[in-house]
């Protein structure tokens, strides 16, 4: 599901704050495709992997928070987010 709506929407979007309705389904996606990628290691060796992951990912949501709370941002437009990572001047 998540794959159908990323391709169906890929060639419109032209701002990131439009992607947010995408989000949920594509880590849903990307945690069962993670899930079948460790399917084949011991069941305790693909929770540690899997949850890993998952806390990585948490770890840079908490990151990606922090910074639009010590800046100020409000919007999740392109620019402003490309200027807070410092990516564009």
């Amino acid at each position: 599901m998540g794959a159908g709506l990323l391709t169906q929407q890929a060639f419109s979007i032209k701002n990131v704050r439009y992607t947010m309705a995408l989000e949920l389904p594509l880590r849903f996606l990307g945690l069962a495709w993670l899930l079948h990628l460790a399917s084949r290691l011991s069941p305790l060796v693909k929770w540690l992997l899997v949850g890993c992951v998952v806390l990585v990912f948490c770890l840079l949501d908490w990151q990606t928070f922090r910074l639009w709370i010590d800046l100020n941002g409000y919007d999740p437009v392109s620019a402003d987010l490309l200027r807070m990572r410092k990516i564009v001047p």
